[in-house]
């Protein structure tokens, strides 16, 4: 079993959920910029609308993108460094890597709700 307080468990734990993250993110990239062109549906997050309108789809979008995936992952790193030094049960430890797991989940909503739409054209 792994232990959350061993740091190089932290760091595995950690490194595989923002992958996780990361790879669902750029499946909903793609999967927003095709739905956007097909004129399935305009973008539902007033943020992501901004940098859109600013910086033009591909463009606007992908730097939405990246600010997110790595405020979410900053946090969750700030998180991690903290309750690695504060606590002392492992369920409080594991914190962040549920942030990026249900991060992931809820992009993955995302795409699903794109492919959903993709299927019902």
């Amino acid at each position: 079993m792994f232990d959350f307080k061993k740091s190089w468990h932290r760091k595995i734990f950690f490194l595989l959920a923002a992958i996780l993250y990361i790879t669902t993110s750029a499946i909903d990239y793609r999967y927003t910029i095709d739905g956007i062109k097909h004129g399935l549906s305009p973008e539902g997050n007033p943020v992501a609308q901004l940098y859109i309108e600013l910086f033009g789809l591909e463009k606007g979008l992908l730097i939405y993108k990246i600010v997110l995936v790595t405020l979410v992952i900053a946090g969750a790193k700030i998180i991690d460094i903290v309750y690695a030094r504060k606590a002392n049960h492992p369920g409080l430890v594991a914190i962040p890597y549920w942030i990026l797991c249900i991060g992931a989940s809820l992009t993955l909503l995302a795409v699903g709700l794109w492919i959903k739409l993709f299927l019902s054209s």
